[in-house]
């Protein structure tokens, strides 16, 4: 049976010393593609408190899975019906780790912690110990990862062996990084779409975020990049 689903990257940038900031920019960022139409919304990596390599801001604006930000997204789930993919920085029992939160109607679907770290990532954050989930939604069963995860093609050959139909993954992408496209045939025969919100803004650190993430079809094309008028950054499609 074909169904559409519209899909939703909401691509925009905060400080990551300001939590309550960044929660409420996600809210109307959310809030904005659900009023649009969305089914599925993506937020970028870290988008709670926001990404930095700062440890001491990471460390203050981390959040458990019960925190506010979670109560949130989920709050708005629940009363649209939708679902929600975002990346915070979680406070675990351990250490801080790079995570992705998928959210519905029914509350939290999955947790993925990144598996990749990526540059001073790794003097901060644990790698994840939650492998690679993929989890039946209202719209469709969606793959996560986080950003530097897709360089890896093992990755979305994963997901897609266990029935991903939409990759949706979190991203900050640094200016002079480029990624391969995770449908390239050889490494994954019938993929999965793939989603990936990013974060523009350049911010204080070494690093410089150049957002532009893409959607992507089974094959390495980018199957749509207009601009909604809910935010000149970011990007929609649907997809049968």
């Amino acid at each position: 049976m074909t169904r559409e689903v519209s899909l939703a990257l909401a691509q925009y940038g905060v400080e990551a010393d300001d939590p309550p900031r960044s929660r409420r920019r996600s809210r109307e960022m959310i809030t904005a593609a659900l009023d649009d139409g969305a089914d599925v919304v993506i937020l970028p990596e870290l988008a709670i408190p926001g990404y930095t390599e700062d440890a001491d801001h990471l460390a203050a604006g981390a959040e458990t899975l019960d925190g506010p930000t979670v109560q949130e997204w989920t709050a708005l789930a629940k009363a649209s019906g939708s679902v929600v993919v975002g990346g915070i920085c979680e406070r675990g029992t351990e250490g801080l780790f790079n995570s992705a939160i998928t959210v519905g109607p029914d509350g939290v679907l999955a947790l993925y912690r990144k598996l990749h770290l990526f540059a001073g990532e790794k003097q901060i954050f644990l790698p994840g110990d939650q492998g690679l989930p993929v989890v039946d939604t209202p719209h469709g069963r969606i793959g996560v990862c986080v950003c530097y995860d897709l360089r890896f093609p093992e990755v979305a050959r994963v997901m897609a062996l266990r029935g991903a139909e939409i990759v949706a993954s979190p991203h900050r992408v640094a200016a002079r990084i480029r990624l391969a496209p995770v449908g390239r045939r050889g490494h994954v025969s019938s993929g999965p779409r793939r989603g990936a919100a990013g974060q523009p803004r350049p911010g204080r650190d070494r690093l410089r975020l150049c957002g532009r993430g893409p959607l992507g079809a089974r094959v390495p094309r980018v199957v749509a990049g207009r601009r909604p008028r809910w935010h000149p950054c970011s990007r929609a499609a649907s997809w049968n």
